[in-house]
């Protein structure tokens, strides 16, 4: 059986750069994400006609 050692890294510095980049991704995802998210919610009530129930009651 193969032997394995476990090894421990430090980071030392981080490229403000990739920091950007990875930030940047992630922020687009979430932001893909909660969007997504609301036009579904939007054509799930414009279904079951609670904006149209709204409308009729403040009428």
């Amino acid at each position: 059986m193969v032997k394995v050692n476990r090894v421990r890294r430090i980071i030392r510095k981080i490229d403000p750069w990739t920091v950007l980049k990875v930030t940047f991704v992630l922020n687009f995802i979430v932001a893909l994400t909660i969007v997504l998210g609301f036009s579904i919610l939007w054509v799930l009530l414009v279904n079951a006609g609670v904006p149209q129930g709204l409308e009729d009651i403040a009428r």
